[in-house]
C-alpha cells in the first residue's frame, strides 16, 4: 500500500536511462521528520551542472539557485543550490522567479542539495497544508497528530480507489474523537495528548472491519493506511478469523496468507508484515534459509547484500537491479 510503504526513490542516472514512478510522499509531519533540509525560497537562476556516474559516464542535470526566504531545517545561509534531474528521472521542473517550499537531501556526488517530484517540494502557493504544520510544529498546543488514508480494494486485493466521507474513530485513555475522510480518502486529527490510541474507520457493513493501534509521543505524529475490502456472499476466499488474513498464494503443499495489519517497530521507521504458512497436506515441508536476507524491499531497486537488517540507500544507486 503506497500510504504506509512508500519511500523516496531518487536514482542519479542519465535522463534517458530511467523512468520515474513515485508513491505518496507522506503527510507534511512525516515528510518533515524524514527530510534533512526544508526551506522556502525564490528561484533566482536555473543552469546545468556536469555530473559523472560511478562507472565514469558523464551526464547533465539542472542546477537551481535559490534566494532563501526562510529555513525550517538544515540551512543557515541566504542562498542555496539544488540539483534536480529531468522529467524522466523524477526531476522537479522549477521556474525562475517562482517561490517554492523545498524538501531537499544531500546530493550523493556534490556538496549541494537535491530534490525530486517524489518529495513534497511544491510552489509556495500550493503548500498551505505544509505551511500550517511547519508554523505550528513547535507550539505545545498543537499536540500530537494522526493522519491517514482509507483505500478501497476488491476481493483480489486490487485498488478500487479512495473512500470519501468515512468517519474515523480515535479512542484513547482520555480522548475520543472522530475525523472524516476527504475526497482523496485522507483524514487528519491533531491536538491529541501523548498515549496509546485505537483508530477505527467506521466502514459500512458491506466491508470487513479494520482497526489499528498507535502510540503517540508529545508533539509527534503518525500516518496510517487502511484497506477497505468488500465482503463477498458466502465468505471471502483467503480470509480467516473475521477477515484478518488475506490469501496471496495457494499451492499443492502450502497456502500463504498475510495479515491485513502492518506492524511498526518502535524507535525507527521499519514496518513488518505478518505471514502465515499453512500445510494442508500430511507431507513434510521445508524452508530454505540459506539466503534468507536476499529480500526485495518495497519501492527499492535492489536487495540486501548482508544477512542482517540494513538501510538500502536508494538515492545512491546508479541503476535499477532486476
Amino acid at each position: 500500500m503506497s500510504l504506509l510503504l512508500a519511500a523516496l526513490v531518487w536514482v542519479l542516472v542519465p535522463p534517458s536511462a530511467a523512468a520515474c514512478d513515485c508513491g505518496y510522499a507522506g503527510a507534511p509531519c512525516k515528510a518533515f521528520e524524514k527530510t534533512p533540509t526544508v526551506f522556502v525560497g525564490r528561484v533566482a537562476k536555473i543552469s546545468t551542472i556536469d555530473l559523472k556516474t560511478t562507472s565514469g559516464d558523464h551526464y547533465e542535470d539542472r542546477l537551481v539557485s535559490f534566494e532563501v526566504e526562510r529555513s525550517y531545517r538544515g540551512l543557515t545561509t541566504k542562498t542555496a543550490e539544488v540539483v534536480s534531474g529531468w522529467n524522466s528521472d523524477c526531476g522537479y521542473r522549477f521556474q525562475e522567479g517562482v517561490r517554492y517550499l523545498v524538501y531537499a537531501y544531500p546530493h550523493s556526488s556534490t556538496a549541494k542539495l537535491t530534490t525530486s517530484i517524489c518529495t513534497r517540494t511544491r510552489p509556495l502557493s500550493e503548500a498551505s497544508e505544509d505551511l500550517e504544520y511547519l508554523e505550528k510544529k513547535d507550539d505545545p498546543s498543537q499536540g500530537a497528530g494522526i493522519e491517514g488514508m482509507i483505500e478501497e480494494v476488491d476481493s483480489k486485493g486490487q485498488s478500487v480507489g479512495s473512500l470519501e466521507g468515512i468517519r474515523v474513530l480515535v479512542e484513547g485513555h482520555s480522548d475520543r474523537q472522530t475525523a472524516v475522510t476527504q475526497k482523496d480518502g485522507r483524514f487528519r486529527m491533531w491536538g491529541l495528548s501523548p498515549g496509546r490510541y485505537r483508530v477505527t474507520p467506521l466502514l459500512p457493513k458491506s466491508f470487513w472491519p479494520v482497526s489499528q493501534s498507535v502510540t503517540l509521543k508529545r508533539n509527534s505524529c503518525t500516518e496510517l493506511g487502511f484497506l477497505a475490502t468488500a465482503r463477498v456472499r458466502g465468505g471471502r476466499p483467503g480470509l480467516r478469523k473475521g477477515g484478518r488474513w488475506h490469501q496471496v498464494f495457494e499451492g499443492r503443499l502450502v497456502t500463504v496468507e498475510v495479515d491485513r495489519t502492518l506492524y511498526e517497530r518502535r524507535k525507527d521507521e521499519d514496518c513488518f508484515i505478518a505471514v502465515r504458512i499453512t500445510n494442508p497436506t500430511t507431507r513434510l515441508v521445508g524452508v530454505d534459509l540459506r539466503k534468507f536476507w536476499n529480500v526485495i524491499y518495497p519501492n527499492s531497486w535492489g536487495s540486501s547484500n548482508t544477512p542482517a537488517p540494513e538501510l538500502v540507500d536508494e538515492r545512491a544507486m546508479d541503476s535499477p537491479t532486476e
